[in-house]
């Protein structure tokens, strides 16, 4: 924390005003909570995301195995690519999950040794209130830094999830199809570009 000498300038002339500094400092403390709470949900939403990828990786690995190294080379070309991508989406999706999740680092607040220091350093109690004031405004821009990384890598996560999911489901649809109604791969290739196309120009239409 900056000592008394740096923050005794930055007192108000007229000592009632001491009130208002601890009004800023719990107000500067539910800022500071609310960011740790958005970076927590971010971590959480990232390893729901991570669990759904390990699950789907299983059951395509469960799917091959059942089938057996037969059914994989009766597939045709198309099926097998999109299985494939679909894996490897996936498989990229939990590896940014998990970055996600293990390096979040965020300061703590106010610890023992911010304690230590309030009662061995010296400082009135105009001095201490503006003191952690400036460190919540330091902790908050921290966090927020944090905060604005973990989105981005989390964006990486549901980006590959879902292009993951959409790749498992058109390899599926053009197994099923050809085996039930001998409809051409290439075929359930074409709807799912149009069906994609249609509801991401939706979307921005929408938005």
């Amino acid at each position: 924390m900056n000592g008394g000498p740096n923050t005794s300038d930055a007192l108000p002339p007229d000592t009632s005003a001491t009130e208002a500094l601890e009004n800023a400092v719990e107000e500067s403390r539910r800022e500071y909570d609310k960011k740790v709470e958005t970076m927590e949900e971010i971590d959480d939403k990232a390893m729901r995301s991570v669990q759904t990828a390990v699950i789907l990786v299983g059951l395509v690995v469960s799917a091959v195995s059942v089938g057996g190294p037969g059914a994989v080379g009766e597939a045709t070309v198309l099926p097998v690519l999109f299985g494939a991508l679909g894996v490897v989406a996936l498989a990229v999706s939990i590896v940014f999950g998990i970055g996600v999740y293990s390096v979040t680092e965020y300061p703590t607040g106010i610890s023992s040794v911010h304690r230590d220091e309030a009662t061995t350093g010296g400082y009135t109690k105009d001095e201490w209130v503006v003191s952690v004031l400036d460190n919540y405004d330091e902790w908050s821009a921290i966090v927020a830094e944090e905060i604005e990384r973990m989105a981005t890598y989390f964006e990486f996560v549901q980006l590959f999830l879902s292009f993951g999911v959409v790749s498992l489901l058109v390899s599926a649809s053009m197994v099923v199809f050809r085996i039930a109604y001998g409809v051409r791969p290439f075929l359930i290739f074409v709807v799912a570009i149009v069906l994609v196309t249609t509801v991401r120009t939706y979307l921005v239409y929408k938005d």
